[in-house]
């Protein structure tokens, strides 16, 4: 399963944490004990009730006994095997209770409680003492945002050069077609100007096109428009003729 070592090391982390107080080992002991028993016991009443550290110290034990996430760098995925399909839905109602909210699936007869949410994930690790896993989650999840958002805009540069080039192709094509069926004098001296620098320059962006004209960008963009328009017309007329 992907994630095993990742897994492994969120727990052996969680385990190395020492508790002190009596109640806090209670908490402990109860999580890991309500994770592995096949019985039907429910959650223990004392940690019902209880504060928020208590709670997360048992939710500990429940995660070193049953618990799995994956590799943040590979997905978003935090599993608890519990052995009792009851008791899936008797912890799924605890930690509701103390604002995290996963869901129950079944894999081979039998269920489990998950989440594939990175946000819920970290706070449940935050909740139970692995803030430091938590906090690789979340780097995790702006690496792959700042990757998605340069891969966005790598797309579309690339759609955007592709269709200037497509512009570009049909552009020469029209100059081409007006100097073969009428000669380059068809056109009034301006266009005719912009033609024959645009068909020498095919390299050349519509910019340094128009300051090699002294004019805007724009403007450029205008004539060479214009010669396309007249290149339709001829081909429509053309067409018309053969009919």
């Amino acid at each position: 399963m992907a994630g095993t070592s990742f897994s492994r090391s969120v727990k052996e982390k969680l385990a190395d944490i020492r508790e002190t107080g009596k109640a806090y080992k209670d908490a402990l002991s109860r999580g890991v004990s309500y994770a592995a028993s096949s019985d039907g016991a429910p959650i223990d009443p004392s940690v019902y009730g209880c504060d928020d550290e208590i709670a997360g110290i048992f939710l500990r034990g429940v995660f070193i006994s049953c618990g799995h996430i994956t590799d943040p760098g590979k997905g978003y995925h935090l599993e608890l095997n519990l052995p009792r399909a009851e008791k899936c839905g008797e912890l799924l109602d605890y930690m509701g209770e103390r604002g995290m909210v996963m869901k129950i699936s079944r894999r081979k007869g039998r269920e489990f409680i998950y989440s594939k949410d990175s946000e819920q994930i970290a706070d449940f690790l935050t909740y139970i003492g692995a803030g430091r896993y938590s906090m690789e989650i979340m780097n995790a999840k702006i690496l792959k945002e700042i990757r998605n958002n340069v891969n966005r805009a790598v797309n579309c540069e690339s759609a955007n050069i592709e269709r200037l080039a497509r512009a570009a192709s049909r552009r020469l094509a029209d100059i081409e077609y007006i100097f073969r069926v009428k000669g380059k004098e068809f056109l009034p001296a301006h266009l005719r100007e912009t033609a024959v620098l645009r068909l020498n320059n095919v390299e050349k962006s519509i910019e340094e096109i128009g300051r090699a004209l002294n004019i805007s960008k724009s403007a450029a963009n205008g004539r060479l428009r214009k010669i396309s328009e007249i290149a339709d017309g001829l081909r429509e007329r053309e067409e018309m003729s053969s009919v």
